[in-house]
């Protein structure tokens, strides 16, 4: 991931957890979606050109994932596994 101003990024990811209750329809979400659009959010603070989008948010996920495993792989792999378990409809 690159180097980011992390004053800008707290003040956007700020903002966009602010004005979340502006998003229509919010509350019907499911946990799956509110998790995604958290992530999106965070990625966008990050480096909002990078992230930005469906195409963005695809290549966010995949440093997120690369960043968890390069931290714990071992970790990583069990909570996959769990994960891969718990249906988030």
């Amino acid at each position: 991931m690159s180097t980011t101003n992390k004053v800008e990024a707290v003040k956007s990811l700020k903002d966009y957890i602010n004005t979340y209750d502006l998003q229509k329809g919010y509350e019907q979400y499911t946990d799956k979606t509110f998790i995604l659009d958290i992530l999106y959010g965070l990625g966008i603070a990050i480096d909002k050109e990078k992230h930005f989008a469906a195409q963005g948010f695809d290549a966010f996920l995949g440093e997120l994932l690369k960043l968890l495993a390069e931290n714990n792989t071992e970790l990583y792999m069990r909570n996959v596994n769990k994960t891969m378990m718990i249906d988030f409809t």
